[in-house]
Parts: structure tokens; C-alpha cells; sequence
């Protein structure tokens, strides 16, 4: 493969596997978003009371979503690609990519793998759902939550009113923040909450001695099928050398719900396999 032909293939494939892949990178010291808002100023019981009311405008209830969207890589170097996301709750997320109506690239995440494609090239990357992020235990269900802006607790269903005891709630200026109770081993993750509107500001993931991640959320849409949820995620990774920010923006006003699943994808026959390490080494050479 020849250097050219390595940009053009992470001119389609990096930013449809940068959401995930980002995870499995490196950085420094955690950190919050916030604004203004008065929720803090009634202390652990009122958060308790906010936490029901954020769980309670989630509607787990749905069972597909195909959404227009647009995967940016912002830093260190800018690319974007449009095209449509899919999700069967639980079960799987779909990207698709399109050129003049032809279908050039798409992302494939089951509950133990991800393929990316490359048609345009015929190269593919193959990975576990584990090792794409970084050893994060997370259920597509999760990862779906993570994308709509809800919060979640790694390897269990979507969370409810009803899990209130399996997190802490801690105050804070702008934001108040909630705090898994158990975690996987090596794992530390929080969420920021902002006051003045109760909704998910900010998730914050660090892996062993890596990271943190975080994934910043804004352009809530107030009504869908899914109750509240997000329509752009900022991902911002810092690493000793090199951040890598990548964003997810999601056309809630165009999304079609409880209609068709998600296409499953499987490796066409004379293409070559790219590994992961290649496509974020490559990240600064753009």
C-alpha cells in the first residue's frame, strides 16, 4: 500500500472509527465542563431527586434509530464524512458513508466487534469491541447510550430511576456530578451534570495509566421516541505528544424511529486488513 494510498484510506475510515478508537489512546489529568445553575445548592438529596428526573426523561423503550450524520476529526488534523447511522437497541450501530450516492465506507459494531470498511480501497479493520476501547467492558447498549447522551453503568442495561443506589452525587459549580459506585477493575469514569438544565454535560473515562477521555454533549433534542437525548458528542483525547479531538453531530430533525434495523456487515471476499495501531500512528502525518 503506498503512503497516498494510506491518507485517502483515513480520509474515509479514521473518522468513522475515531468516536471508539479514541478511547484506546492516551493522555493526562482528568477535567469537567460546567456552567451556571442552582441544583447543587440543595445538597446530596435534591441530586438524588435530579438523578430520578434525568433517568426518568429516558425512554429505553425504543428498538430502531436511523439518524443523518456527520463524523468529524477536528485535531490534529481536520477530515469529515457524512452519511447515515443506524442502531438496533442493544444489538448493533451501523454507519454508512456515501460519495454522489455510492456507499464508500461503513462502520459495523456488534456485541463483541467492529468492522470498518474501506470499499473504495478494499481494506478492512477487524477488532474487538474490548480492544478498540481499550479494555472499557461497554455493551453496544452502552455505547448507544454514550452516543445519545444518556448516562450508563459499563456491562449492565440502560439505567433507570430505579438505579440511584449504584451511584454518588457530588455538587459542584455549574455542573453536579455522578459517580458509578462499582466499577470495573483499572476503570474510573464520572459524569458531569449540568444544573440548569439537568442534562448530561460531560463524561469522563480514564483506562489504567491512560487517558482520560472525554466526550462533551450539547444540542439536546427535548422530545424523541428515546426521551432527551444529544445530537453532537465532542471527543477530546490528550496524549504526550499529540491530542486527537474527533465529534459526532446527529440530525435529530430527520431521524426516523421504530422503523428498519441495522444492516449487518461482513468482510467481502480480496480485501486486506489494515490494523488499528497503523490508523492512529498515522494520525499526525495526515
Amino acid at each position: 500500500m503506498t503512503k497516498a494510498g494510506h491518507h485517502h484510506l483515513l480520509s474515509i475510515l479514521l473518522p468513522l472509527v475515531a468516536f471508539v478508537a479514541l478511547l484506546s489512546s492516551c493522555g493526562s489529568s482528568r477535567q469537567a465542563a460546567g456552567g451556571q445553575g442552582s441544583v447543587q445548592q440543595g445538597g446530596t438529596s435534591a441530586l438524588s431527586q435530579a438523578y430520578t428526573s434525568l433517568a426518568e426523561s429516558y425512554n429505553n423503550d425504543w428498538t430502531t434509530l436511523s439518524v443523518p450524520v456527520n463524523v468529524s476529526l477536528k485535531s490534529p488534523k481536520r477530515i469529515s464524512a457524512s452519511g447515515t447511522m443506524t442502531m438496533t437497541r442493544g444489538k448493533d450501530i451501523s454507519i454508512s458513508m456515501r460519495v454522489l450516492g455510492i456507499e464508500v465506507a461503513t462502520l459495523y459494531i456488534t456485541g463483541d466487534s467492529v468492522i470498518a470498511l474501506d470499499k473504495w480501497h478494499k481494506y478492512y479493520l477487524a477488532e474487538s469491541v474490548e480492544s478498540l476501547l481499550g479494555g472499557m467492558p461497554a455493551t453496544v447498549e452502552n455505547l448507544q447510550d454514550m452516543i445519545l447522551g444518556h448516562l450508563f453503568l459499563l456491562g449492565e442495561k440502560s439505567v433507570t430511576a430505579r438505579d440511584v443506589k449504584k451511584f454518588t452525587f457530588t455538587p459542584g459549580t455549574g455542573d453536579w456530578f455522578v459517580t458509578p459506585r462499582n466499577m470495573p477493575r483499572n476503570i474510573d469514569y464520572q459524569f458531569a451534570v449540568m444544573n440548569d438544565d439537568n442534562r448530561l454535560a460531560l463524561l469522563t473515562a480514564t483506562i489504567g495509566s491512560r487517558g482520560p477521555v472525554t466526550c462533551a454533549y450539547g444540542d439536546y433534542s427535548a422530545s424523541t421516541p428515546a426521551g432527551t437525548v444529544a445530537g453532537s458528542v465532542n471527543v477530546r483525547v490528550a496524549g504526550a505528544k499529540t491530542t486527537v479531538e474527533a465529534a459526532l453531530s446527529l440530525k435529530m430533525s430527520k431521524a426516523k424511529w421504530n422503523s428498519s434495523p441495522a444492516r449487518p456487515v461482513t468482510i467481502p471476499r480480496g480485501y486486506s486488513r489494515i490494523e488499528k495501531s497503523s490508523l492512529l500512528k498515522l494520525i499526525p502525518s495526515l
